[in-house]
């Protein structure tokens, strides 16, 4: 489930990040935060691999509480570097190898909708939906293993939605 190609609007772009910056810390405890990672993604199943997963990006700070590996500063410079969609469009445009999209069903339509853009951009791209949220690799590690190994082997037919593949 890829990164959207553009924001929508200023508001959508820093709404996103702030949630970037908040998912940074500090927290007190692993547990604060979990809490506060299932209070921002609901729609997520917390298993133990995704629970391990969101707290593998935190360390351990100097007074003991829980800060993102990713500096702080950083937050400004990804969200600056997507201001202009047009230059992330035109180096995704640019893959020529063969492409399996694998997109999250449980997002808003906006965003799904944004997602399936990669589809038109990329020739040839193959759609697969997956019931789960942009974290597919920890919601259905089963589905998602299963169509790359489909993709893989070239059998990936079986396992692509009914829309054929982007030309």
């Amino acid at each position: 489930d890829p990164a959207r190609l553009a924001f929508a609007d200023t508001g959508a772009s820093d709404q996103f990040f702030a949630w970037v910056d908040g998912s940074l810390g500090p927290f007190a405890s692993p547990a604060a935060a979990l809490d506060w990672a299932r209070a921002q993604d609901r729609a997520a199943d917390w298993t133990a691999v995704r629970r391990r997963s969101f707290l593998f990006g935190l360390r351990e700070a100097g007074d003991g509480s829980l800060v993102g590996k990713l500096p702080r500063e950083a937050v400004a410079y990804l969200q600056e570097a997507r201001r202009d969609p047009t230059e992330v469009t035109a180096a995704v445009a640019g893959i020529r190898q063969p492409t399996l999209l694998l997109v999250a069903e449980r997002q808003g339509p906006a965003r799904r909708a944004d997602k399936l853009r990669y589809a038109d951009v990329i020739g040839g791209a193959i759609v697969r939906s997956i019931d789960g949220s942009h974290f597919l690799h920890t919601d259905a590690p089963a589905e998602v293993a299963a169509a790359i190994a489909a993709f893989v082997a070239g059998d990936i037919a079986r396992f692509a939605d009914a829309a054929e593949p982007a030309d």
